[in-house]
């Protein structure tokens, strides 16, 4: 098992998750939504935005989508 794999396992209810498989190659593979890739391709290729900033701002809206949950 990966590090990824066992800090995944330590997460409560992450074996019994339905898309535990596609969440542990998440590095490997990528996302399933195509238009995710067109997103980013457009706002780093075709608008100038470094890669980093992209990354950011998917970081941000994953937070801020656990913080929503979470209250």
């Amino acid at each position: 098992m990966s590090t990824d794999e066992n800090k995944c396992a330590r997460i409560a209810g992450a074996n019994s998750h339905p898309d535990i498989h596609q969440i542990n190659d998440w590095f490997l593979h990528g996302p399933q939504n195509p238009r995710i890739e067109e997103l980013v391709r457009e706002l780093t290729l075709e608008r100038g935005i470094r890669l980093s900033e992209v990354e950011e701002l998917l970081s941000l809206a994953l937070e801020n989508k656990l913080l929503e949950m979470k209250s």
